[in-house]
């Protein structure tokens, strides 16, 4: 998510630099991007709860009767709280960067640029970092699908 709000962000490059023409302070502007970052963090923690949940009733209906302590596995609020924790952590951390980084944009180089000059190095380190996100979720959707085969009798 952090990604895809980072990418979201630079293409509003020229959206903060005509707010920052029109009088938006640099305090302004940055608390805005904090608040986005913060607010996809809570969203994008809540929808891993979910799955977690799910998958969690999922490998327990799943799994063979006489696994011990079966009964056992749930998800309690210390898993709660560390979720809580771990989302407003990552987003404010990435809010803040995000803030430094383009909450600052000088109007006149913002206000020339367009979406369509972005640089091609840019672009390929960026579609990097996409494949390599995809790899890696495939290799934990494997790994887990794997992992549910090993529990089934």
């Amino acid at each position: 998510m952090a990604n895809l709000h980072l990418v979201r962000v630079q293409g509003r490059q020229q959206e903060l630099a005509i707010r920052a023409a029109l009088g938006a302070s640099l305090g302004c502007i940055a608390g805005r991007l904090l608040l986005e970052s913060l607010v996809l963090a809570v969203i994008g923690g809540a929808l891993s709860l979910l799955s977690a949940y799910g998958g969690l009733r999922i490998l327990i209906a799943l799994a063979p009767s006489d696994l011990p302590r079966l009964n056992d596995i749930d998800m309690d609020r210390h898993v709660l709280l560390f979720t809580l924790g771990v989302t407003m952590v990552a987003g404010l951390l990435f809010g803040s960067m995000l803030a430094l980084r383009y909450a600052g944009v000088r109007v006149g180089t913002g206000l020339r640029e367009t979406g369509r000059s972005v640089n091609a190095s840019r672009e390929r380190k960026r579609n990097a970092l996409v494949v390599i996100q995809v790899g890696l979720a495939l290799v934990l959707l494997v790994s887990s699908g794997l992992m549910i085969r090993t529990f089934q009798p």
